[in-house]
């Protein structure tokens, strides 16, 4: 039986956490803007953090493809149905005279129903369909060719900025749709927690917060920038914050768990236990 990675399940709380700090409410009154707009860019990489664990445990898939899907769909599928039931039975006693009931119902296997914030499990489904076939090829390919899948799907992250100077078709019809989305932190979830691909701290760190002063720079002058597109899931500074929780918080949990110096945090090196 494995060994419970217990670095996982604190990114999963950090996710959780996260989540809700980016859905909670602030007090208007004397609040500090500077403050919240760091808060809000700061728990952006929640959904990016969930589907990296989720390719870290799923990844490489063992079992043959529709044993896989007998075995993992259920486990996603029915809590969405349920919730989306349950939403659909508030919004129809709420208003039932603006709900096409039967065309709701046909629509659920294709789009969220009932309630929008059940759209992760969309997404979440999809990548459970694609993990056994993704999973294939991750057995056979070299380090270098899953260094280089991320790599395009990092230019990808690019493109709310390369948009800026550049004619950029991000629509069906462009050379790098097929690797874009969220399978790409799916699989990024894996080749870290595998240590196929190293990505360093400091580089994540600074892409990341950089991205984040960039926002704060925008905000302060009132300047247009698409926050939705620019700064969103599918933006080269949420998911380098992605990489640095990632690699960060397991290095807390161990200075936590284990008295490791502290100096050695931020570089992951060695240290002795304080005595």
């Amino acid at each position: 039986m494995k060994e419970r990675d217990l670095s996982l399940d604190v990114i999963r709380i950090v996710a959780c956490v996260l989540v809700i700090s980016c859905h909670a409410p602030m007090a208007s009154a004397h609040i500090n803007i500077p403050f919240l707009v760091m808060m809000g860019y700061a728990s952006i990489p929640a959904v990016g953090l969930f589907f990296m664990i989720s390719g870290a445990l799923l990844l490489p898939v063992k079992l043959d493809y529709i044993t896989f899907l007998k075995h993992r769909l259920p486990k996603v599928v029915i809590p969405t149905l349920i919730w989306t039931m349950i939403y659909l039975m508030i919004k129809i006693d709420e208003d039932s005279s603006t709900v096409d009931l039967l065309r709701t119902i046909a629509s659920i296997p294709f789009s969220v129903q009932g309630e929008g914030v059940l759209w992760f499990m969309y997404p979440l489904i999809g990548l459970y369909l694609l993990a056994p076939i993704l999973s294939s090829w991750i057995k056979t390919a070299a380090d270098k060719e899953l260094k280089l899948v991320l790599v395009l799907w990092g230019i990808t992250l690019c493109f709310p900025l390369l948009s800026l100077w550049l004619e950029v078709n991000t629509s069906t019809t462009g050379i790098l749709y097929y690797f874009s989305g969220f399978g790409g932190y799916f699989l990024l979830g894996y080749a870290l927690k595998s240590r196929r691909v190293k990505i360093s701290l400091t580089a994540a760190m600074l892409v990341g917060i950089s991205g984040g002063a960039l926002h704060l720079l925008l905000e302060h002058y009132a300047i247009e920038h698409g926050f939705f597109y620019v700064f969103w899931q599918e933006s080269i500074f949420v998911a380098a914050l992605c990489c640095a929780y990632w690699i960060l918080i397991p290095r807390i949990t161990r200075y936590l768990t284990t008295g490791k110096a502290y100096s050695n945090i931020i570089r992951g090196g060695g240290g002795k236990k304080p005595g």
